[in-house]
């Protein structure tokens, strides 16, 4: 195995990804090196990786000076982790694979299926597990408390929970078509699910369950593992009519023991870095796929459940 670096992309203050990526790496027997990109000169990552590019806006018209620069500082692997750059990197997957470069993205459809919080609904009404979703605010005239989000929102920004009619429709009165409209769920807790689809042939291969417990900024800055196959087996059902690659998370609401179908953020998160510590190395996963294709990923099973990962100002990991 050659020498060859990787990018970790709108890496901001994403230490946490960043320490991941070094740990994973290890895996391999050979010189990597880790390159840190975002448009934002002054960022926390600069300072800890190997390299650091400031780069362009991620958009259709800098794809050749965002491709030459990987090819000329021997990038092979690119790891997104901003929502925001989802569909560019999708878009442009298979012509970057063509020159031995692999984003862990899902294909374009999927991606933008699922950055469309009404188009994802959509898929899975069906689903007993899903929460009635809707544009028309009129559809939640009688309801006392329902939620208002942006359809293509990022974050838990613009988020108006357990709210009522009037107080929602006077909020949303200047801009309500880029809105959709739920029903409230008073849960118990919100589940994330981190997941591991196979970028050869999109079967999901593995998948970890965790109570979010402190959310800061719309991120968990405390997460627990937890047991439970039903969100696995949910999961695969689900994602059939999808071409998931890669890291996937789920996210749900918890009450009495049934679970709800939020979203699905089709990249690593912050909290994501639990899954290196039982036994769902993503990032070892994606980088030994593209390189050994026709080789078989030795899947380990020793999950550990309640350990829990902190990632406010601090990483630590507890068993």
């Amino acid at each position: 195995m050659k020498p060859f670096n990787i990018l970790l992309t709108c890496s901001a203050n994403k230490t946490q990804i960043l320490e991941w990526v070094k740990n994973s790496i290890n895996k391999f027997d050979t010189k990597i090196n880790v390159y840190c990109g975002d448009k934002d000169n002054q960022v926390l990552t600069k300072h800890l990786s190997d390299n650091f590019w400031k780069m362009p806006e991620i958009k259709t018209a800098n794809f050749k000076k965002i491709q030459n620069y990987c090819i000329k500082n021997n990038i092979r692997i690119i790891f997104p982790t901003s929502d925001k750059e989802l569909v560019f990197w999708s878009k442009f997957r298979e012509k970057l694979k063509k020159k031995k470069i692999f984003v862990m993205v899902s294909d374009e459809e999927t991606v933008k299926k699922c950055l469309d919080k009404l188009a994802f609904y959509k898929l899975n009404k069906n689903s007993n597990s899903s929460i009635f979703t809707s544009k028309n605010i009129k559809d939640f005239k009688t309801k006392k408390k329902f939620v208002s989000k942006k359809r293509f929102g990022y974050g838990s920004r613009n988020i108006i929970l357990n709210s009522d009619y009037t107080n929602i429709l006077s909020i949303t009165k200047n801009n309500r078509q880029s809105y959709i409209f739920q029903d409230y769920i008073k849960s118990d807790s919100e589940i994330s699910v981190d997941c591991y689809f196979s970028s050869k042939n999109n079967r999901l291969l593995k998948a970890l369950p965790r109570t979010r417990n402190l959310i800061i900024t719309g991120e968990s800055a405390v997460t627990t593992v937890i047991n439970n196959n039903k969100f696995f087996n949910y999961i695969k059902d689900i994602s059939k009519n999808m071409r998931f690659s890669g890291h996937v998370m789920f996210q749900f609401l918890l009450k009495k023991k049934k679970f709800y179908l939020l979203e699905c953020n089709p990249r690593i998160g912050g909290a994501s870095y639990i899954s290196y510590f039982n036994s769902m190395d993503s990032l070892y996963y994606f980088i030994f796929e593209s390189f050994f294709p026709k080789k078989k990923i030795k899947l380990e099973k020793n999950t550990i459940n309640k350990s829990k990962l902190l990632v406010y100002k601090t990483i630590k990991f507890l068993k």
